[in-house]
């Protein structure tokens, strides 16, 4: 082999492999992000039979495996009370609804609705 050719093998593994692996953390990134949107929503039903007075594990076996990734964070109860969530439905389908529930002393204190109108104000 010659010097030009190993040169020249050498720029494309420098740009090549790079630019691989950042094309597998981007397919593996969305996969993730698909993932935790779709086990994060908690059906209507499920989140009409809650009772505020639950206790958190009560609650907790009934919740999706994960959390909102994005919640809407700005209509912050009580800081003494420990929030979570979840989406009505998949957001790929357009602005959801999303279910709050607040926990204080590990019992649901609140459960309430904040409409896809009201996030999309914000």
């Amino acid at each position: 082999m010659t010097a030009t050719r190993q040169a020249r093998r050498r720029l494309i593994t420098v740009f090549a492999i790079p630019t691989v692996l950042m094309m597998l953390f981007g397919v593996v990134s969305m996969l993730v992000y698909a993932l935790v949107t779709l086990y994060s929503v908690l059906p209507q039903q499920t989140f009409d039979e809650l009772q505020v007075g639950q206790s958190r594990e009560s609650v907790e076996d009934r919740l999706p495996f994960f959390d909102m990734i994005d919640p809407p964070e700005w209509i912050d109860p009580d800081p003494q009370q420990d929030c979570v969530y979840h989406p009505s439905r998949r957001e790929s389908e357009g602005v959801a609804d999303v279910f709050r529930l607040c926990f204080a002393d590990d019992v649901l204190v609140s459960k309430d609705v904040i409409s896809a109108e009201d996030r999309r104000q914000w």
